[in-house]
């Protein structure tokens, strides 16, 4: 990592909250190596109790090119957090090119049966009967 320091223009009224638990820290102590349970775990500690957790959190979630532990969350955590988010608003999720769309696998199909199954959800009715539709067309025409 870079010794310069990392700066964001931080707005909202949280952000000069005189209470907050990372005032006067340096941060880039919230600059975590993958793989650096420790300091995360240390750098979580500094956030629990914090009374702007959630808004710090928030204001990381919505900005996709912050880096670093903010509000008690990872990197990672914030880009599950924004996809779960929307999947639950019906989004059409990005592929792994940016700018590339993936179809999401419809219902009472096998691909909708094998998607419910990755997200680790409860399979619709739909997608069990499509998979029992396949289980049966494997089975009568295995020679």
């Amino acid at each position: 990592m870079s010794d310069e320091p990392i700066k964001y223009e931080i707005a909202g009224e949280w952000a000069a909250h005189p209470a907050r638990n990372c005032r006067g820290l340096d941060r880039n102590m919230f600059m975590v190596e993958r793989g650096d349970t420790a300091t995360l775990d240390h750098l979580r500690s500094i956030c629990d109790g914090c009374p702007v957790k959630v808004p710090c959190a928030e204001f990381a979630i919505n900005d996709a090119t912050i880096i670093g532990i903010w509000g008690g969350l990872s990197g990672k955590e914030r880009r599950d957090l924004r996809r779960q988010r929307r999947l639950e608003n019906g989004e059409k999720m990005r592929g792994p090119r940016r700018g590339t769309v993936v179809k999401v696998a419809r219902c009472g199909t096998l691909a909708g049966y094998e998607r419910h199954r990755r997200q680790e959800e409860p399979t619709c009715a739909e997608c069990r009967a499509a998979r029992a539709a396949y289980k049966r067309y494997r089975k009568d025409n295995a020679a």
